[in-house]
């Protein structure tokens, strides 16, 4: 049984380290293949040949202090979450991911560290989920206890707060909105400039 169970993970490592990742942003963190973000990395991020997804210098240091070390297995796990809410809703799935990585760093601290109420994959609050459920059909309800115990619910519910209520109700009509729009305060306008750079990494990498 041992022995199988280490053969299993050997051919999961196989086929991490055979993903898309170039090999210029990837290595092993404990022995499992991660995002290493090594001396190539920011020449292979930063190049003018990128166009819109070129990574700035203040982009790439942005995403090397929060990935850097990040096993494969941690930044592919929710992918097929932000794909089917991001499909269901119209957002952008990489838009969704990228809020995660902002939020909670892909999972690493789902309930709020300062007590507040934000809690899931991407940080939702109590009355952010009360908005939501004002301003849908009765008969679709959300309910905050979820977010507290399925870590991808946030997802869901992310992606039709930004569909039904910031494009639909509020008729915000690009993603910059969306995101001032999400974390209002004084960090809003760093908030959208650090989910881009994420962003712009997801696309590069591919989701």
């Amino acid at each position: 049984m041992h022995k199988d169970k280490q053969i299993r993970l050997m051919i999961r490592n196989i086929l991490l380290e055979a993903a898309v990742f170039d090999k210029a942003l990837t290595g092993k963190y404990e022995n499992q293949p991660a995002l290493v973000f090594g001396p190539g990395a920011k020449a292979y991020l930063t190049s003018p040949d990128r166009g819109q997804l070129r990574l700035s210098g203040e982009e790439f240091d942005l995403v090397f202090k929060r990935l850097n070390n990040t096993t494969l297995e941690k930044f592919q796990k929710y992918d097929s979450a932000f794909k089917t809410h991001g499909n269901a809703h119209g957002i952008s799935s990489s838009l969704l991911k990228a809020m995660a990585i902002e939020e909670t760093t892909l999972g690493k601290h789902l309930i709020n560290q300062k007590g507040g109420s934000a809690a899931g994959l991407i940080q939702i609050t109590k009355g952010t989920i009360d908005t939501l459920n004002n301003n849908i059909p009765k008969d679709v309800h959300y309910n905050y206890s979820d977010v507290l115990t399925n870590p991808t619910f946030s997802v869901k519910v992310v992606a039709h707060y930004i569909d039904a209520f910031l494009k639909k109700n509020r008729d915000l009509s690009d993603e910059a909105a969306y995101l001032r729009a999400y974390k209002t305060g004084p960090d809003s306008e760093n908030y959208v400039k650090r989910v881009n750079a994420f962003r712009k990494l997801v696309n590069i990498i591919g989701l």
